[in-house]
């Protein structure tokens, strides 16, 4: 367990500084800096603040789960990105990022090893040509319609058979 690795990652990853991490915390920059290096250990209540700030669970922080799923948000309007972040919380992943367009969809995947699935939905569908822009290894999931219960019930019927779905995939791959 690597407490001080996870925190520095997931500050790397939200492209906070130290200074700014400490101050949104109302501790040092000096201690932050002890977390990352192993000096120190955050006592029980900073975790749990720095589990909040970081939108991850304090098993994650610790470094317990062994495989996280994470996802990056493309959705047209900040309510639908809320929406969406909403329910796929439901189903364990935590959302990084929410963003507005496909470019910075596929920018937030690219710059964050950790994203494992990418929710997109935007005011027209995607091609093939763009579907190729991002890693191989993510899932990108694409649902739209007019009314906003509608796109999330295509979310949903993804995220009820993930497993099934995640293994279609992988088959895909090895051939």
């Amino acid at each position: 367990m690597n407490i001080g690795k996870n925190i520095l990652e997931l500050r790397k990853a939200k492209n906070v500084t130290q200074d700014a991490l400490a101050a949104e915390l109302g501790v040092t920059a000096a201690a932050v800096s002890k977390w990352e290096n192993g000096y120190t250990l955050p006592d029980i209540l900073m975790l749990c603040a720095l589990a909040d700030y970081f939108e991850v669970t304090t098993d994650e922080l610790l470094g317990r789960n062994a495989k996280t799923m994470v996802a990056v948000i493309a959705a047209e309007t900040p309510d639908l990105g809320e929406a969406i972040k909403t329910l796929v919380k439901q189903y364990g992943i935590v959302t990084r990022r929410i963003v507005h367009s496909y470019p910075e969809a596929v920018d937030a995947v690219n710059s964050d090893l950790s994203v494992t699935h990418l929710f997109v939905s935007l005011d027209k569908p995607l091609n093939e040509e763009q579907y190729r822009e991002t890693r191989d290894n993510i899932r990108q999931i694409e649902s739209r319609a007019p009314e906003l219960q509608k796109t999330l019930d295509g979310f949903e019927i993804y995220l009820k058979h993930m497993p099934v779905y995640d293994e279609l995939c992988e088959r895909k791959h090895l051939t």
